[in-house]
């Protein structure tokens, strides 16, 4: 409302899903709000040239900062299982996600309501979050020094 009333000239967006989404792509539609970063490690198609803030930073420890922070945004809404279940459990539930977020019933859900579906697979999400466990020193420090996080 800030925005709209030109009390504000800006806004960050912690997610890209629900209601804050269509808003958003109105808003940018109508020409009232321009963004000038995404904070996103690939362009998203609704923001045309508008840069990622991994096209931004050049420093490689503060990209790896910025990963680590966002990462909540990359795998979105993940579905957890439990450690130590068996593989072949592990695959049974991966391939049944799979086939869910291909399902033609379910995209028309999520479209109607001007949504849209960009899944994460197993497989991707345990790279990133094994990536992310893999810290240099230097990058755990300086994340240490900005935000708390156990040794």
């Amino acid at each position: 409302m800030s925005m709209i009333r030109g009390e504000t000239e800006g806004l960050f967006m912690s997610g890209w899903s629900g209601p804050n989404r269509l808003t958003a792509l109105r808003d940018q539609k109508d020409g009232a709000i321009r963004y000038f970063v995404q904070m996103s490690s690939k362009r998203h198609p609704d923001f045309g040239d508008t840069p990622t803030i991994f096209e931004l930073v050049k420093d490689e420890t503060n990209r790896r900062l910025i990963e680590i922070l966002m990462s909540r945004l990359e795998l979105g809404r993940p579905i957890l299982a439990p450690p130590g279940i068996a593989a072949d459990r592990v695959r049974m539930l991966r391939t049944a996600f799979d086939k869910m977020v291909v399902d033609e019933a379910m995209i028309a859900d999520v479209t109607k309501v001007g949504n849209t579906l960009e899944p994460v697979s197993g497989e991707q999400a345990q790279e990133m979050i094994a990536r992310l466990f893999a810290l240099p020193s230097d990058v755990k420090a300086k994340l240490q020094s900005i935000v708390r996080i156990p040794k």
